[in-house]
């Protein structure tokens, strides 16, 4: 039975589709994925066939040069496609190993993890304007709760960026049960990413500059 007939003889016993009868499709990941493959085949195929072209228009300058079939050119680009991917696998290699822990996986690629501290500081006076904001949000706060501050750091009145490092990911560290004016007790300071000195709003409502033995002594008081 020839292509011809069996074709025909498909088309004879095929129904016809009746409207809200099911149909058969690919899960919408699963036709992403498969349009992903077919456009990167082709492309294979297409750089191959330039390949071959330019390998065989340079036989006529060269001379020299063999043949080269379609079949051969698909796997000059396969190996070279390995060979790139191995280089690029020994870069990101490298790029771990300088800045460990700084890359974080992103899908296919990676992307620089933004909780890590930056390689130059902050200045001093964005610190300490950062912790002027945030001083005005918990007078605010403290003000429509008879002096009380917030008893956490996550409350809705006050910004989440104002909880956080200037150009970082990195948090604050809150102090909680500390009451408006109730003298130099911290109430948030930096973490040590800074070097030694911190940047520190106390209760009373100063910001100050503390050593971290300094900051510790100040922890370490008891309220009156």
């Amino acid at each position: 039975m020839s292509f011809r007939t069996m074709s025909w003889l498909l088309l004879g016993l095929a129904s016809p589709v009746w409207a809200g009868m099911p149909q058969v499709m690919l899960h919408e990941v699963a036709r992403w994925r498969l349009q992903s493959f077919s456009m990167f085949l082709l492309a294979f195929l297409g750089a191959a066939f330039v390949f071959q072209r330019i390998w065989l228009a340079a036989r006529s300058d060269f001379p020299k040069l063999p043949p080269l079939s379609f079949k051969g050119a698909l796997g000059v680009l396969g190996v070279w496609g390995l060979l790139v991917l191995v280089v690029l696998t020994m870069i990101s290699g490298a790029r771990e190993l300088l800045t460990p822990g700084a890359w974080t996986p992103d899908g296919a690629t990676y992307t620089l993890e933004t909780g890590v501290a930056p390689a130059t500081p902050a200045p001093l006076s964005a610190r300490r304007e950062n912790l002027w904001f945030l001083r005005e949000a918990l007078w605010s706060y403290a003000a429509a709760h008879d002096g009380q501050f917030p008893p956490h750091d996550a409350v809705p009145q006050i910004s989440e960026k104002l909880w956080r490092l200037p150009g970082t990911s990195l948090r604050l560290i809150y102090v909680p049960g500390r009451l408006r004016d109730q003298g130099e007790l911290p109430l948030v300071y930096e973490p040590g990413v800074y070097g030694a000195e911190r940047v520190v709003l106390m209760a009373s409502g100063q910001i100050v500059s503390l050593s971290r033995a300094e900051l510790q002594a100040c922890l370490q008081e008891v309220a009156p």
